[in-house]
């Protein structure tokens, strides 16, 4: 139920005052039967929280905010 937000959580994300924190914009195209999906995360780490326990890695980092 996250995954249309992440979206409109980027572009906030890019607008809001982050406080010299860093944010990650990760993508995983594989995930919701090969249709992608995004989500924002404070780890430089992939960690699809879509994904099942086999593929957690899955995805690469699209911006850093």
């Amino acid at each position: 139920s996250f995954s249309p937000m992440a979206p409109a959580a980027y572009k906030l994300a890019r607008i809001a005052d982050l406080n010299d924190q860093q944010l990650y914009y990760h993508h995983c195209p594989e995930s919701f039967d090969n249709n992608g999906a995004y989500w924002l995360s404070r780890s430089q780490e992939v960690r699809n929280p879509y994904a099942d326990e086999g593929s957690k890695s899955c995805g690469k980092t699209v911006a850093v905010l």
